[in-house]
């Protein structure tokens, strides 16, 4: 149904310490694919209701927070850019990608990416720190540098896009497979995104750093990584 389909944001609720609350459906996807993408606190926010404002619990409740914080990342992106409005995909990337990592270190079926941090949403969005690119054949890539400063605690990279419907009943819902790398420029180190297993037994395991053909969406996360360049391959 609509909560499994790629291209849309599906959110998880916790309550305010983070945790995930029981009732809130958790992954993977029939083909394997992470869901929910991230995790908002949906117990006892306040919603409009028929007669004004009441107290609700619930993913609805979690998925209205997550609205309002994407209202602000629209309207940050249209004072920079003349009253255009932002391209969709480039919403639901910086709320994963700026999302407090829970659970298991990475992505994992329960909290996706993390806990929505509008805050940190905000900061991307209006210091530009994302880019835009077309791949128009098989075998095409993108090629960029990212400078990391001295001092960095973490670095997280993120590629998603906005994949084309695949053919009804299809085993597997992604139908343009990305790939994202990372490296330093002599090959001493090379990362690739963090990648979940779906099979019965593995599924509360941590992601793993590898190649993922399930997801429109990849990202490595580097942890304290060394001061210069680093070449980074789509």
């Amino acid at each position: 149904g609509f909560k499994a389909a790629k291209n849309v944001l599906t959110v998880g609720n916790v309550w305010l310490n983070g945790q995930i609350d029981t009732f809130s459906s958790k992954g993977p996807t029939r083909d394997g694919r992470v869901k929910p993408e991230i995790v908002a606190v949906g117990n006892g926010q306040m919603t409009l209701g028929l007669n004004g404002y009441q107290a609700a619990t619930g993913t609805s409740a979690a998925s209205g927070v997550v609205t309002g914080i994407a209202a602000q990342l629209a309207q940050s992106y249209r004072t920079a850019n003349r009253n255009a409005n932002p391209p969709a995909a480039l919403i639901k990337a910086i709320l994963m990608n700026t999302a407090d990592d829970k659970g298991n270190i990475g992505p994992d079926y329960t909290h996706g990416f993390g806990m929505v941090n509008a805050w940190k949403a905000v900061e991307a969005m209006e210091g530009r720190t994302f880019r835009e690119g077309t791949l128009n054949a098989t075998g095409d890539s993108l090629v960029f540098t990212l400078s990391i400063p001295a001092n960095t605690q973490q670095t997280k990279l993120m590629l998603y896009w906005q994949d084309q419907e695949a053919q009804a009943n299809s085993a597997k819902a992604l139908v343009n497979d990305l790939d994202l790398t990372a490296s330093r420029f002599n090959f001493a180190e090379t990362f690739q995104p963090l990648v979940l297993d779906a099979t019965s037994n593995r599924i509360t395991a941590q992601a793993t750093a590898g190649v993922d053909t399930l997801n429109n969406v990849e990202q490595i996360v580097i942890d304290t990584p060394s001061a210069g360049n680093i070449r980074v391959v789509v």
